[in-house]
């Protein structure tokens, strides 16, 4: 039982994937940390905008009673081409690191995204883009357990892979003042996956691998974007609360060419 227990531990933990929102349910956590999905809120036709950025992450959680927390950072890219001045498609990709405070806990996620984006004149200096698209993330974490045999503990290393895909859709705004753009936006995903699970014995026990389906879920991501125009930086924050959990990021973002 107390091997299942950790097992739901990591796998619910193991769901972090990119881009700024967080649901939950009983006995589950899960995240979604991201940024704005409109690479360069400047549509231009012809024009090709290559972004790049990082988030820096932190999340404090308890779960079935245990409390612990999360350090990391991820790096992303972003590809935009203005197929017109209404219209763009982006693709972008990134890595992150989790690493935890319990458990030897290290998670890794490999997330894609590929969008499109339809740009709607609302008055002077202000504008919304209709979005929508699709994407997935490769993950993998690895947690050290104590599973107790007959007298003695088992330190055994739990590693977790997955693989899920997911459609997007929503809404930014484009508000300028002066120099910057303020850029809040809301999106609905759903997402759904597979995961692979080994457990290397220290003492040479033999576990059982698991495999299976994560159920389909939907996600609410709400978050925003304040842009410099003269430098091409950005910067998006958010802090998520709940009873149980606490979630705070901050991502900067800089064009690294406009042609």
């Amino acid at each position: 039982m107390k091997s299942k227990w950790f097992f739901l531990l990591l796998f619910v933990v193991s769901t972090l994937v990119l881009p700024f929102s967080a649901r939950a349910g009983q006995d589950t956590l899960s995240f979604v940390i991201a940024p704005p999905p409109v690479g360069y809120p400047v549509f231009e036709k012809g024009f090709t905008d290559q972004t790049v950025g990082g988030n820096f992450i932190y999340v404090n959680s308890k779960l079935m009673d245990t409390s612990f927390q999360l350090f990391g950072a991820m790096i992303f890219g972003n590809w935009q081409y203005c197929v017109t001045n209404k219209f763009a498609l982006s693709g972008n990709f990134g890595a992150s690191f989790l690493f935890g405070d319990k458990y030897e806990l290290m998670m890794i996620q490999i997330p894609y995204q590929f969008n499109l984006a339809y740009q709607i004149d609302l008055a002077k200096d202000v504008s919304l883009f209709l979005l929508g698209g699709a994407g997935g993330d490769l993950g993998l974490s690895s947690m050290t357990i104590d599973i107790p045999q007959f007298i003695v503990i088992d330190p055994t290393t739990v590693t977790t892979t997955t693989a899920t895909g997911r459609i997007t859709g929503g809404l930014q705004a484009n508000i300028g003042f002066g120099q910057f753009i303020f850029s809040p936006f809301g999106l609905y995903t759903y997402t759904a996956g597979s995961f692979w699970t080994e457990q290397k014995s220290t003492m040479s026990y033999d576990y059982p691998s698991t495999a299976g389906a994560i159920d389909g879920y939907s996600t609410t991501v709400i978050g925003f974007d304040l842009l410099y125009k003269p430098l091409g930086v950005s910067l998006s924050s958010m802090t998520h609360f709940r009873p149980d959990t606490t979630l705070v990021s901050i991502a900067l973002k800089w064009l690294l060419s406009r042609n």
